[in-house]
């Protein structure tokens, strides 16, 4: 995947924009021409990484919410203000991303949506 998204952005940046694309595809394109590779990259990645960042810690309070019962082998210093505190953090950087590089942003929850149903048809069958 990561050779597919290296060509694919080479291919971007090396090539003009087709004239029957729509405007705002045009102009994207222009965008990404004037970055580095490795920036553009970078951001569909750390997007993706920071809101699955987030959703680690929401699960840390809902899973002590719903089995209070389980043992903690591992305890979380400071719980629940540095839990929170991280939520919060990562949620202020994905938000600061969303203002400075939208169309990135954007791209890279489509990458992680396209996911999605790839891993249902792969995994179909395999949960007895």
């Amino acid at each position: 995947w990561s050779a597919a998204l290296v060509a694919v952005s080479v291919a971007i940046m090396l090539t003009p924009p087709p004239a029957n694309l729509p405007a705002v595809v045009r102009r994207s394109w222009v965008a990404l021409q004037q970055r580095p590779l490795f920036d553009i990259l970078i951001s569909y990645v750390m997007f993706g990484y920071l809101l699955l960042q987030s959703l680690i810690g929401v699960s840390l309070f809902v899973l002590r919410r719903r089995h209070p019962e389980w043992t903690r082998p591992i305890r979380v210093p400071g719980y629940p203000l540095v839990p929170a505190a991280s939520i919060v953090a990562t949620l202020f950087l994905m938000f600061a991303m969303a203002r400075s590089g939208g169309l990135e942003v954007v791209a890279g929850l489509c990458i992680i949506l396209i996911g999605w149903p790839v891993h249902s048809l792969v995994t179909r069958g395999s949960h007895a």
